[in-house]
């Protein structure tokens, strides 16, 4: 299968919509070619309409992880729109120095790992011992080559390039990584996050409440329908006062939720933190 057929496009874009809520338009077409091109590397798949009814049949559950993974993006950085952060720090993080009681966190679409990791670069540096006040952070996603990646921790030069000189010689550790020089998460920076894999259109196993849910440039890929009710959810498990991130190119506005906005992409559940 060189070249999508007349309706592949159409086949695909229904069973991913449907599997996992993407939304892929005929503006896609030739990037979706190519990374379904991509995966005849390594499986054999004579048609669309074979690949589809493979999966659908559950006769091929890691041919599905893999197409998952060529048709969503995962790119990331640390300290990623930085006034999100900022407003953690300032609304969670310092108030919570004040309480013993551990803060729940969760990156929904979580990716390389690196937004999980920047929350508990700020954890130590805000709370000092994380793990002894049991903070915790949740972070999913449903990419396994993006969440074997997050748990080994190891970055490039270029991905760290938000990350200052005393954070890098304070929270990583340099490595080989592919022959070129690479930087590790420290272990104590590890042992506070979770990595589990989520495909958020199904049942969600955490009953929560947390204090923080960022889901951010992650609905841009869903349509307006499967936004809101995902926003819904997410502000369920949000304890009252608690905050919730979406993508600085993404919005609630028009959802009807109860939420204030505090800034691009943050909003407030209202209520106050227990």
């Amino acid at each position: 299968m060189n070249r999508l057929q007349d309706g592949d496009l159409d086949l695909l874009s229904a069973f991913a919509h449907r599997k996992w809520g993407l939304s892929i338009d005929a503006k896609k077409r030739v990037i979706v070619e190519n990374r379904i091109h991509s995966l005849q590397r390594d499986y054999p798949i004579e048609s669309v309409k074979s690949l589809v009814k493979d999966i659908e049949r559950g006769q091929a559950q890691a041919l599905e992880l893999a197409l998952f993974d060529v048709l969503s993006t995962n790119h990331t950085s640390f300290f990623r729109e930085d006034v999100h952060y900022d407003l953690i720090v300032n609304d969670i993080l310092k108030p919570a120095r004040r309480r013993s009681k551990g803060l729940r966190i969760w990156s929904a679409g979580c990716s390389r790992g690196c937004e999980p990791y920047t929350l508990s670069i700020l954890l130590q540096e805000i709370l000092e011992k994380p793990k002894m006040r049991d903070d915790r952070i949740l972070a999913t996603d449903l990419s396994t080559g993006a969440l074997a990646a997050a748990r080994l921790g190891v970055y490039t030069q270029q991905e760290v390039h938000g990350v200052t000189p005393a954070r890098l010689r304070t929270f990583f550790q340099e490595v080989d990584h592919r022959g070129s020089k690479g930087y590790q998460i420290a272990p104590r920076l590890r042992d506070i996050v979770s990595f589990n894999m989520l495909n958020l259109l199904d049942p969600w196993p955490m009953k929560g409440p947390f204090d923080v849910v960022l889901c951010r440039n992650v609905m841009i890929y869903f349509d307006t329908p499967t936004r809101k009710a995902l926003a819904q959810r997410f502000l369920k498990l949000l304890r009252p006062g608690g905050l919730f991130f979406v993508g600085t190119s993404e919005s609630l506005n028009g959802y009807a939720l109860d939420v204030e906005q505090l800034m691009v992409g943050a909003y407030r559940k209202p209520g106050g933190i227990a």
